[in-house]
C-alpha cells in the first residue's frame, strides 16, 4: 500500500501541529508558574509622621542562621493622662 503526496503532508502537519500546541502549552505552564511565585516587596508608601503620631524607626536583627535586618517603626506610647483618664 501506497501512501500518496496529499496524506504524508496531512500527517506531517498533524504531528507538527501537536508538537507545537504541546511546546506552547508547556511554555505557557512555565511562564505563568514563574509570574506566580516571583516576589514583590511592597514597601511603605506612608509613615506615622504624616498622621502626626509620635514614632522612632527601629532595626533588629532577625533569630534566624542569615540574620536579617528587619527595620520599621515603633509607636511611642503617649501618657494617660493625655487621654484623659488620669487627673
Amino acid at each position: 500500500m501506497k501512501i500518496s503526496s496529499i496524506t504524508k503532508i496531512i500527517i506531517l502537519i498533524t504531528i507538527s501541529s501537536f508538537f507545537l500546541i504541546i511546546a506552547v502549552y508547556v511554555g505557557l505552564s512555565l511562564y505563568i508558574t514563574n509570574l506566580a511565585f516571583q516576589v514583590k516587596i511592597n514597601l511603605p508608601e506612608t509613615n506615622p509622621e504624616e498622621y502626626n503620631i509620635e514614632f522612632e524607626e527601629i532595626e533588629f536583627l532577625s533569630k534566624e542562621k542569615e540574620e536579617i535586618t528587619l527595620s520599621g517603626f515603633q509607636q511611642l506610647i503617649q501618657k494617660a493622662q493625655s487621654f484623659g483618664y488620669m487627673a
